[in-house]
């Protein structure tokens, strides 16, 4: 296994909540803000206790924001934006509507890193597809998603197919997004009877 590079945290926040109709990073489920609960879940298990959010520019700018430049271009852009930012960091990447995620899961993710691996990534176990938004991502991931934003393919899906990554294989449950207010009532009604 290659040096390991220093590894920080990256909240995507920047999302637009579309579907939603209010911002993702402000709802409750633990009598917090998922901001407040992922940015706990980050710093208190990454060795450098570095926790950075991808922003858009219409946001008001958070301690150790990393403004987004290219906001039409989803996920994608956040992660380009942070290497541009510091090309020398790897960086787990964490989706900011994905209640379940656990600590026992990123440490997993964590201890499994393989830098010799241009990512390191979550898939569920009945799926084909890896899970770009929770996964830590490499710097030499930087040259090859630049090539791609050149080459106008943005699919952080299909990047990760296309190159050599590890896989942890996890339960869809705990990677479930919580795009729309009709799935955030009905997780907040099953969580309120346990």
């Amino acid at each position: 296994m290659n040096q390991k590079q220093v590894l920080a945290g990256l909240i995507l926040i920047g999302g637009k909540s579309k579907r939603m109709g209010s911002d993702k990073a402000f709802l409750k489920y633990y009598d917090k803000t998922q901001l407040e609960l992922t940015k706990e879940l980050l710093t208190n298990l990454l060795p450098v206790n570095k926790v950075y959010y991808s922003i858009n520019n219409e946001q008001d700018e958070l301690e150790n924001s990393i403004i987004d430049k290219y906001p039409d271009l989803g996920p994608f852009g956040a992660i380009l934006s942070a290497f541009e930012y510091n090309p020398n960091c790897a960086y787990l990447v964490m989706a900011i509507d994905m209640p379940f995620v656990t600590p026992t899961l990123i440490k997993k993710l964590i201890t499994n890193r393989d830098t010799s691996k241009f990512a390191t990534v979550v898939q569920g176990k009945n799926t084909d597809y890896p899970e770009p938004l929770l996964s830590i991502w490499e710097p030499k991931a930087f040259p090859i998603l630049k090539a791609q934003f050149k080459a106008k393919q943005y699919k952080l899906t299909k990047i990760l197919k296309d190159n050599t990554i590890k896989h942890l294989l996890v339960d869809e449950f705990v990677i479930q997004n919580i795009n729309t207010l009709e799935n955030y009532k009905k997780v907040k009604k099953n969580l309120s009877k346990k």
